[in-house]
């Protein structure tokens, strides 16, 4: 059951529209938005860096982690 979790995971992403080489160093989709978690976390590539973060992206981050340490 693990394994055809896995294979279905695996064909969903190779099946999505995204190009890795975005040069904020976030994956995007093919009209140049930033793809998301279903946390609403941005995806980033091995070429982000702080100095090309989107700042709408550091924001989501921040606010989550903020919520997470209040809630313990």
């Amino acid at each position: 059951m693990r394994s055809l979790s896995l294979l279905a995971l695996c064909a969903l992403v190779l099946s999505l529209p995204a190009y890795a080489d975005s040069p904020k160093g976030y994956w995007i989709d093919k009209n140049g938005k930033v793809l998301k978690t279903a946390k609403g976390f941005c995806i980033r590539t091995g070429k982000w860096s702080e100095k090309t973060a989107d700042r709408a992206c550091l924001d989501a981050m921040k606010k989550n982690s903020s919520m997470a340490m209040s809630s313990k």
